[in-house]
């Protein structure tokens, strides 16, 4: 299995679908997903989980076979791709996010404003076009903000963090 650094979307990735399937393949650790992606290529590794924009060149050209989407629902730009859940696997279901964070005890007022200002900028319709085309889906506003956000990232530690336990005692 190749992944892209340990600790990486595709590590952790990885790692949530080995346990779905119960197996313990060789990690092999690349210093980025482009690397891996070479290998994968060149047969030097059998599978490598990354989010859909960094194959998606590759996966176009055919030099990659995209085997399912971890998320709960078919991605616009791999619409023949199944969902991982589609194929009998519901628990491998790991679509990576990005949040804006500040630092411990930064004032209310400038947190409201961070958070109303990616407010905006997400509802603009050419920065939804762009995210749309690098793979990205941009969360609804109810899960959008500090309390969904601080619920999130709580319960993916929850979830994970016995898998990446175990990963390392190997």
């Amino acid at each position: 299995m190749a992944h892209a650094g340990v600790g990486s979307v595709s590590y952790v990735g990885c790692l949530l679908l080995n346990t779905a399937i119960g197996i313990k393949p060789t990690l092999v650790p690349f210093t980025g997903s482009a690397p891996a992606t070479n290998a994968l290529m060149a047969g030097q590794v059998d599978y490598f989980c990354d989010p859909i924009i960094g194959q998606l060149a590759q996966i176009s050209a055919g030099n990659v076979h995209a085997l399912a989407i971890a998320a709960a629902a078919r991605h616009p730009l791999l619409a023949d791709v199944p969902t991982a859940a589609e194929e009998g696997l519901p628990q491998f279901n790991i679509a990576p996010f990005f949040a804006l964070f500040a630092p411990k005890g930064t004032p209310q007022s400038v947190v409201d404003v961070l958070a109303a200002a990616l407010n905006q900028t997400l509802d603009d319709p050419v920065a939804s076009k762009r995210f749309a085309e690098l793979g990205a889906a941009i969360a609804e506003k109810g899960r959008r903000g500090p309390a969904p956000l601080n619920a999130l990232v709580k319960s993916e530690i929850a979830r994970l963090t016995p898998i990446l336990k175990a990963a390392a005692q190997k």
